[in-house]
């Protein structure tokens, strides 16, 4: 490597500067540096998606499962997951919810809806994912079990499962 040229100050260009090649220091180009009209194609970006499993406001959560997803990105991960109902359960039933990576958990152990939580309550499970790692082609699922426990399960049951992908 040749000698570098130090200059001590600050540089000023009217013109273009061209190089073989440059290193930007980390943390220095930031989003107000790139142009709104930059044209950045989607293949270098990442993406961030929220997943979305809903019942309609007065469908009985029951239980079953639903795809919610198909990872279309070279890699990612889940970073949470979230659930709510529109009205919640009452006396003793429960919704346990589960996320399933190609037919398998991903959490440490399902959590819940029940009977302590207010209508549109929002529950975390996001400490419960034990698993976060995707590849492109995984399949995401929902997975409830109702139980109603003596009470009335909850209505329009939604989860949200937030992804990052790679490019593909």
């Amino acid at each position: 490597m040749a000698s570098p040229t130090i200059i001590e100050g600050n540089l000023y260009c009217r013109g273009e500067i061209s190089s073989q090649s440059m290193d930007i220091p980390s943390g220095t180009v930031t989003n107000a540096d790139v142009s709104a009209s930059a044209a950045i194609a989607s293949t270098k970006l990442g993406h961030r998606n929220q997943l979305l499993y809903a019942d309609g406001s007065a469908v009985t959560a029951a239980t079953g499962s639903r795809i919610i997803g198909i990872v279309q990105g070279t890699a990612g991960s889940i970073l949470e997951i979230r659930a709510s109902a529109i009205t919640a359960n009452l006396s003793g039933a429960v919704v346990a919810l589960d996320l399933h990576k190609n037919g398998s958990t991903v959490l440490s152990g399902t959590f819940e809806l029940n009977d302590t939580q207010a209508d549109l309550a929002v529950v975390d499970g996001t400490s419960s994912i034990s698993s976060s790692v995707l590849a492109r082609g995984d399949v995401l699922e929902v997975v409830l079990t109702a139980t109603i426990g003596g009470g009335t399960l909850a209505l329009g049951v939604a989860v949200v499962v937030s992804i990052d992908e790679d490019a593909a």
